[in-house]
């Protein structure tokens, strides 16, 4: 395998996770306990940005651009309880046992519309231009988490369980360490 170049084609999505915020992307046990976002088939990710005209004798003399936020939303086959406690901090209870054990969680409660932020990763696989093979990450550092959507509710589909959020301006990563500029995030390649 010769020097990987700095030159990367990634592939579909393959992993999504809500990280612990103390730790770098590439130690291990980044990953809150429960922070995984299982059977991620999608994601995007889409900036907003604004301009600001400046004008002077009737015309423009320049023009302002700045990213004001981007928005997430991560699509999965699975609906893990665990997770949506971890972003909610909504309790998951339980009765019976057995083949009658029963799981429940609220759904769309009021207290969710002011979540606290979570740092949050993207993984897809990759290879460089010399054809050595990567792992792209993009890495969010504060990300406001939001509605759930849920989509697939008709006959022989699948239910996909959207987790929606905005990452704004952070002067810290993902480990805590503060940036020499405020950032959305990063992108990182590693073997």
């Amino acid at each position: 395998m010769s020097t990987p170049t700095k030159t990367i084609e990634a592939f579909s999505v393959s992993h999504a996770a809500i990280l612990k915020g103390t730790l770098d992307i590439g130690d291990a046990g980044t990953e809150e306990t429960y922070g995984d976002i299982y059977g991620v088939d999608t994601g995007t990710i889409t900036v907003t940005v604004g301009t600001y005209k400046n004008t002077g004798d009737d015309v423009v003399k320049s023009v302002w651009k700045y990213i004001e936020d981007a928005e997430i939303s991560i699509r999965g086959g699975f609906i893990p309880f665990d997770l949506i406690n971890l972003i909610t901090g909504s309790s998951i209870s339980s009765s019976g046992s057995g083949d009658d054990l029963r799981w429940d969680i609220p759904f769309w409660e009021k207290e969710w519309n002011n979540l606290t932020p979570k740092p949050v990763v993207i993984k897809c696989p990759s290879k460089d231009s010399d054809g050595n093979v990567r792992d792209f990450y993009i890495v969010l550092y504060k990300v406001y988490f939001g509605d759930f959507s849920l989509e697939g509710l008709g006959y022989k589909e699948g239910v996909k369980i959207s987790y929606n959020g905005t990452a704004v301006m952070a002067d810290t990563d993902e480990a805590g360490r503060s940036l020499s500029r405020e950032a959305i995030g990063r992108f990182v390649s590693m073997g």
